[in-house]
């Protein structure tokens, strides 16, 4: 027979079963996940070259599509597939294996989400052609209801009928010196239950099973505990416990309850019932009881409860559950990383939200000095967002502001940078008279040495004719020069300065010197009037005593 190459598993995934009717003509998804395991996977008719396997269905068999076989040689550790079964066949029989080899055999369930965790043999399969005596059965028979003079148990077949069909079953139970045992029927059980009668309620019962077959009885299973034919009311020998866990991780509770009949286990949250499927998943090992919740919500409190009734009475046991969350800093604004630009004299307000539990630690700073509350400066912390208030701000509170929320769990860091803007200074010193005339002056300036925080926009020129003594605005200019025209001839002047910024106007700076406006005389090189050629006529100064001398 050909088998097909390794397979491996389906991923676990969520599959969304379209068009669900739930109430009115609405219609919502209905969201499954992949199958529970197969059970009481087992062996029979083996021979030299051949098998048959046979397990049941999940204890939800509903939605399954099909089975995958799978076997693994004992001395490798590769699995290969043998078949993919439909849904609805639980056993198969494989031909063609190698004569006298042992192999593994292992069966997986599959729905529409994916592949179920695979059933396994727990002993290897040895081909063979001679009959042998069924495998022990490995679980104590289950004692699923007692009565004052019965008691009803359950077990699972074998493993491996050795070859030849099962007969039936024979149950044992140990005498009352505790040291042999004793049959309990005389006739094969063709079920895997059997109710058993006529016991004593006074007395201490244990029950195992052995499977039977042509070549005659296998091994016995494990014995079941002790108990007696008496009604007892439910008990738990251990109790659900308050557990803490971080949001996105798994809670499991576990408890263990004793009781005849076996007492009927449900599970609570937050007062309601709750069923294996998305968010829970619930399982039950003899005495032992488990329930996982998942997909846990940020910063919940869950309030757990397991509830065990039988016929005798009931008991509840109860738990806290707290979801736990990394401190970390959410819904922060852009326009906080971006930075904000501040008046001088407003009043910065900042608010950071923030998650986390338990409440994180929070601490505002400004480049790397711890802030603290006091005259002038408020910080309110709540659960959920931190603020920080600082009155009547100065070009002193500029700075990277840092806000830091921490707890055992996570820490979390946002830097918003802050610049304080206010006017700006006029520009320094003096104006410059650069040029004049009848009508006009060209005025040049220093550009201011702190601008405010704000770049600077323009500037405004006054002028103030001395005559009057009244300052005037002459004219805006983007640059730090211009000319003022239009001008009175033979007046004096002096010019001043303001400088401007988004935020508003300086104050006026320094005045210039007066200049008035007229013509400037021309400057004259006379070293270039000078000329050696000229020479005039000599003249005897002595001769002329008290006579006019003419220029030539």
């Amino acid at each position: 027979m050909k088998l097909d190459s390794e397979v491996v598993p389906a991923p676990h995934v969520v599959s969304v079963i379209p068009h669900i009717r739930l109430s009115g003509e609405s219609y919502l998804p209905l969201l499954i996940e992949p199958p529970e395991p197969p059970t009481a996977l087992r062996v029979k008719d083996v021979t030299k070259n051949s098998l048959t396997l046979g397990w049941d269905a999940p204890y939800d068999k509903e939605g399954i599509t099909g089975y995958t076989v799978e076997r693994r040689h004992v001395d490798d550790d590769n699995w290969e597939r043998v078949t993919r079964l439909p849904g609805q066949v639980t056993s198969h029989h494989i031909r063609g294996l190698p004569d006298g080899e042992s192999f593994y055999f292992r069966v997986s369930a599959e729905n529409s989400a994916g592949s179920s965790k695979p059933t396994e043999l727990k002993t290897p399969v040895e081909l063979k052609g001679r009959k042998e005596k069924p495998s022990a059965i490995l679980n104590a028979p289950e004692v699923i209801e007692i009565g004052p003079k019965y008691a009803e148990l359950s077990w699972q077949p074998p493993e491996s009928d050795g070859g030849s069909p099962l007969t039936g079953y024979f149950l044992e139970r140990i005498d009352i010196s505790g040291f042999s045992w004793l049959p309990v029927n005389k006739q094969p059980i063709m079920d895997t239950h059997y109710r058993v009668e006529n016991l004593y309620e006074e007395l201490q019962y244990q029950f195992r099973v052995r499977a039977a077959n042509k070549e005659g009885l296998g091994e016995p299973s494990p014995a079941t505990d002790p108990f007696y034919c008496q009604l007892e009311a439910p008990k738990f020998s251990k109790e659900i416990e308050d557990t803490s866990v971080l949001e996105g991780h798994e809670a499991k509770f576990t408890c263990e309850v004793t009781g005849l009949p076996r007492p009927e286990v449900t599970w609570y949250k937050n007062f309601r019932e709750v069923f294996s499927g998305r968010h829970f998943k619930i399982s039950s090992d003899g005495n032992v009881h488990m329930m996982v919740v998942k997909d846990l919500e940020e910063g919940e409190t869950l309030y757990i409860e397991c509830h065990a009734k039988n016929r005798c009475g009931s008991v509840t046991t109860r738990a806290k559950l707290d979801v736990l969350v990394p401190a970390k800093i959410i819904d922060l604004p852009d326009r906080y990383l971006d930075g904000l630009s501040i008046c001088k004299g407003d009043t910065i307000m900042l608010r950071v939200p923030f998650r986390g539990k338990p409440n994180p630690e929070v601490t505002w700073s400004v480049d790397k000095e711890t802030i603290e509350a006091g005259r002038g400066t408020d910080i309110t912390t709540t659960a959920r967002h931190t603020s920080l208030m600082i009155y009547d701000s100065d070009r002193s509170d500029d700075g990277i502001y840092t806000v830091t929320v921490k707890n055992k769990h996570g820490s979390d860091t946002a830097n918003i940078p802050i610049k304080i803007v206010d006017r700006p200074q006029p520009p320094s010193g003096k104006p410059s008279i650069i040029s004049f005339n009848k009508f006009s002056v060209k005025v040049a300036w220093n550009e201011p040495e702190d601008d405010g925080g704000s770049p600077v926009t323009g500037y405004i020129i006054e002028k103030c004719d001395l005559q009057t003594g009244v300052w005037r605005r002459a004219l805006t200019s983007k640059h730090p020069q211009c000319t003022v025209e239009c001008l009175e001839e033979h007046k004096e002047y002096k010019f001043r300065i303001l400088s401007e910024n988004f935020i508003g106007i300086s104050q006026p700076g320094e005045e210039s010197d007066a200049v008035v406006t007229r013509d400037q005389a021309p400057e004259l090189d006379y070293d270039e009037l000078y000329d050696a050629k000229l020479q005039g006529n000599y003249c005897e100064c002595r001769q002329n005593e008290g006579e006019e001398i003419h220029h030539l």
